[in-house]
């Protein structure tokens, strides 16, 4: 989700790669010209990536010349990663830091949350409303009641988060309430379902839906909105879903309806099957 990446943060990720393609000095005129912006603007971006790198402790340095003609070179070191960098950039928006406190429960509300982050109110609502696009696209949108949450089918709302943190992380993060390797058997089981071994990124991929699905659980967000035949799913093979049962067994109250159990019983065997 690019919405997660302001433009200065882009810049400075497009300034990097292209510092990077080559293993020379290039002129801050020659990167103006081909990023399409003012030698200003480059070294501006230029000094704030020698920050990042110092404040986050990454194997990277610029080397910058401040003789009449200006020229910069990078020198990565080999554990270095842009993918982490750009998490970094992505983990620090404020949208970002806004959903991922809505997910775990910690947002309060818009007033507190914009002073907390030094931001007016009502920029904190236009920032909010950049939002309303991509919402849409999953049949969402923002409750801006006193409980700020986002609005739409328990279906819908699993998906936006697992699209979310699948974006953001890209499974080198695991962002989740419950522990990681309690989903294991799950995914096992996923794989014994479709006949094959999965690969381990197709892994991280399931481990991710199913960290969102328990977490959304625990928190008591229950499935209501699709029409599952739960008897002739539970009927056709208990043992092909009993890695299933003794998850939502672990993770939800005994209170809890036994029709609700099945239906995300149910849920937890349609996406093992949904993305393939």
């Amino acid at each position: 989700m690019d919405i997660f990446m302001d433009a200065f943060h882009g810049r400075k990720i497009s300034l990097l790669q292209l510092l990077q393609s080559e293993k020379r000095f290039f002129t801050i005129l020659e990167l103006s010209d081909v990023l399409s912006v003012t030698p200003i603007t480059v070294d501006k971006a230029v000094d704030s990536l020698i920050e990042d790198f110092q404040e986050l402790s990454m194997p990277c340095t610029i080397i910058k010349n401040d003789e009449k003609i200006k020229k910069v070179k990078v020198n990565i070191g080999n554990t270095f990663s842009i993918e982490e960098l750009k998490w970094c950039y992505m983990t620090n928006n404020f949208l970002f830091q806004a959903l991922d406190d809505m997910f775990h429960r910690q947002f309060g509300d818009v007033k507190t949350y914009a002073e907390k982050n030094f931001t007016s109110l009502t920029m904190a609502y236009k920032k909010f409303s950049s939002m309303e696009t991509v919402l849409k696209s999953f049949d969402l949108k923002f409750n801006f009641s006193a409980d700020f949450e986002l609005e739409g089918t328990e279906t819908q709302i699993r998906y936006f988060y697992f699209n979310l943190y699948w974006s953001v992380y890209d499974g080198h993060y695991w962002p989740f309430q419950i522990e990681k390797e309690r989903l294991t058997s799950v995914v096992d089981e996923i794989e014994i379902l479709q006949g094959r071994q999965l690969p381990l990124a197709r892994r991280e991929f399931y481990y991710f839906f199913i960290g969102v699905s328990i977490t959304r659980l625990i928190q008591g967000n229950y499935i209501y909105d699709i029409p599952i035949d739960v008897d002739s799913f539970v009927q056709y093979d208990f043992e092909a879903v009993r890695p299933f049962y003794d998850l939502l067994h672990y993770v939800l109250d005994e209170s809890v309806d036994t029709e609700i159990f099945l239906n995300e019983l149910s849920f937890l065997g349609l996406i093992s099957y949904a993305f393939e």
